[in-house]
């Protein structure tokens, strides 16, 4: 979450009248690069969701772009354009609205192996100066080959957003080296490559995802996740178009007359092993180390300003585990069922999540409850983040004692001011490792309308919301533990959802509001 996007969005509207933004989830930035002319780089797109630059993407034919599944994980096609032939994101070229998106069919939110999507344009893109396609690789490229990557984004770390077009070439990063960079996180697959370089300073960061990486003049990547921003040691890491096409062709029609190789992407050895925590906040790792940020979309866990808690005291509190690895918080509200975060269960099967309900500590003790039923509000979107709620019933029954209790759902929405407690495992201080024991902080009620002015520039906080934290900052759920609860005078209010920053002045964190979205979670799970 960056406060950049603000001032790159007031920077943009000195050459362009600009609708507002929606809420920050996929920004485009490239750091150590330079401004380009889209003359140079004919193929580069901006994909817009209603009207605002979000994405990067690539022409591959008149009818047909192609960018990351990610840019397009839960958005109509009725909210999606491209604009082309244009240096500048914001105006100029032509905008053609999309008619189909069709996502990569092994895509997952958390795993980000087959991050790749096509996309069809209503009416023809008309090739000239500023709009050609781009040939598609049938080879993976190899180690030190320079790539050259495009997007609208800072030229600097803290840095606002360009509205110019941005350029940098980097080299391909060996994938044993780059699959040992991120082996905290289940590595890398045979789908994706990386580059950057060694000592850092050049990096795609938080975008443009979906724009290309060029090699010899030919699409060799797409942007798609990566620790850091231009950290030495983390390279970017893009989905590898040689293994992808196969996809690519066989939607489009497009394969510039050459043979192409297909790996699976749903290989569970390599897939599932995959978590991937961003838009919002920080990674959650399995182990105690501090790790960089993550640039994709996803949510971490880490408590700001918090102490240990006893589980015993918070006796709710849940551990939300994919493949048996703590990925979000979840709460307890009666013997068979748990409420969590809808984007929690984005892209994840039930057989993939598991409940460690009665231990303070993350990732051992307590007992395993394995999923049954996953149930997301129906009219959850993960663009938007409103209705932010899900219900999951487990094959066996939690056995009521001490450490394991449900929670009673509150019928009104607490009122400004009071205090609340959020609990769930995560850093105590910004940058600090991750520990084993539950954190607990308490945080005060914000008024609706004064969260809704923090956060207007982004897109209004719902009535499905609701925010707390304090005015000074330095006390805040950062990047949650998402899923997991806001309680006060022992009721469950809130469910964390989302928000900017860590434990920033004047930057609360939302919550899923349980006072308007208790009729979803009764009418799934009989509790009132």
């Amino acid at each position: 979450m960056f406060r950049f996007v603000v001032l790159a969005s007031l920077f943009a509207c000195s050459l362009c009248a600009v609708p507002k933004p929606r809420r920050p989830h996929l920004d485009g930035r490239i750091i150590g690069g330079e401004s380009a002319d889209i003359q140079d780089y004919p193929y580069q797109v901006s994909l817009q969701y209603n009207g605002e630059h979000t994405c990067g993407a690539s022409i591959i034919s008149d009818s047909w772009v192609v960018t990351a599944a990610s840019c397009l994980d839960g958005i109509p096609a009725n909210s999606t354009s491209f604009r082309v032939g244009s240096s500048i994101k914001e105006c100029g070229g032509s905008v053609h609205e999309a008619s189909e998106l069709i996502v990569h069919p092994n895509y997952g939110f958390y795993f980000m192996d087959c991050d790749v999507a096509v996309a069809k344009v209503i009416t023809l893109l008309s090739f000239g100066t500023g709009v050609q396609p781009i040939t598609l690789t049938s080879s993976e490229p190899s180690t030190g080959e320079l790539a050259v990557v495009t997007g609208w984004g800072s030229t600097t770390e803290i840095g606002p957003e360009s509205s110019q077009l941005q350029v940098v070439t980097m080299p391909i990063v060996d994938h044993v080296i780059c699959d040992r960079a991120y082996a905290l996180l289940g590595g890398i697959t045979a789908n994706m490559i990386c580059a950057g370089e060694q000592e850092g300073g050049k990096d795609t960061c938080h975008g443009d995802m979906g724009g290309p990486l060029t090699i010899n003049g030919k699409l060799a990547g797409i942007i798609s996740w990566g620790a850091g921003c231009g950290m030495q040691g983390y390279p970017g890491i893009y989905s590898n178009i040689a293994t992808l096409k196969g996809f690519i062709s066989e939607q489009t029609g497009v394969n510039n007359g050459q043979q192409f190789s297909k790996t699976s992407c749903s290989d569970q050895s390599l897939c599932n092993k995959m978590l991937r925590f961003l838009v919002l906040a920080f990674l959650v790792t399995f182990s105690v180390s501090a790790v960089p940020e993550m640039r994709h979309p996803g949510f971490g866990s880490r408590i700001l300003g918090g102490e240990p808690g006893d589980i015993a005291d918070y006796p709710y509190q849940l551990s939300l585990e994919y493949w048996n690895g703590h990925m979000c918080g979840a709460v307890i509200i009666s013997e068979n069922w748990a409420v969590t975060a809808a984007h929690c269960l984005d892209g994840v099967s039930v057989d993939s999540i598991s409940f460690r309900a009665g231990s303070s500590i993350r990732g051992s003790g307590g007992s395993v409850h394995a999923a049954s039923v996953l149930i997301q509000h129906p009219n959850y979107n993960s663009h938007t983040m409103d209705c932010d709620i899900a219900v999951v019933k487990v094959s066996t029954p939690f056995s009521f004692g001490v450490g394991v209790q449900p929670i009673s759902l509150t019928s009104s929405e607490p009122s400004t001011g009071e205090t609340g407690v959020v609990s769930g495992w995560g850093s105590t201080f910004p940058g600090g490792s991750v520990p084993f024991e539950l954190q607990v902080i308490s945080v005060h009620i914000v008024d609706h309308a004064e969260c809704v002015q923090d956060y207007d520039f982004f897109g209004n906080v719902t009535g499905n919301m609701i925010c707390a934290g304090e005015e000074e900052g330095g006390k805040d759920a950062c990047g949650a533990d998402s899923g997991g609860p806001l309680t006060v005078n022992g009721k469950l209010v809130g469910i964390i959802s989302w928000g900017l920053g860590c434990g920033e002045r004047f930057q609360p964190k939302v919550y899923a509001n349980i006072a308007t979205l208790k009729d979803f979670i009764t009418e799934q799970t009989g509790v009132n």
